[in-house]
């Protein structure tokens, strides 16, 4: 079965947005976090996993809100995955064990937390070109182009 290129065009532009979707979700969910309450936290644990060729920062901690204890492993508002573990152990060289570090928690559901909220710019940058490209070929395609 042979797709119109019409229809590949629509398809090629609805990938394009939700890529460009999520990315905005993303900076969406950073700047809201942002705004969170802050406490101090203590690293229980720091490496870096690997699953599939895939190495993710991982950071366990502890902190305490209105004199209850919360644990948490939520690195980040989105999970980064690296192709290279050099760039995961770089991402958590901050966080080694025992150190007191600056835990982001949502004041409504303090065991909602996080410990890095920064931009990953080469990242958000990928986004951008993966979502443009899509949605210009898209277009180009579906209007004949």
């Amino acid at each position: 079965m042979e797709i119109s290129p019409q229809i590949g065009g629509i398809l090629s532009i609805t990938v394009g947005c939700g890529v460009l979707a999520f990315f905005a979700w993303t900076l969406f969910r950073r700047n809201a976090i942002r705004s969170w309450s802050v406490t101090e936290g203590k690293v229980l644990e720091s490496t870096v996993l690997e699953s599939q060729n895939d190495f993710e920062p991982y950071v366990r901690y502890s902190y305490v809100v209105e004199g209850r204890n919360y644990t948490s492993e939520k690195f980040s508002p989105v999970t980064y995955t690296y192709d290279v573990p050099k760039y995961a152990e770089k991402v958590i060289e901050p966080f080694t064990f025992g150190k007191i570090i600056k835990v982001y928690y949502d004041p409504a559901m303090p065991a909602d937390s996080v410990i890095y909220i920064r931009s990953q710019i080469g990242i958000d940058i990928l986004y951008v070109i993966i979502s443009l490209t899509f949605i210009v070929v898209g277009a180009a395609s579906a209007t004949g182009r």
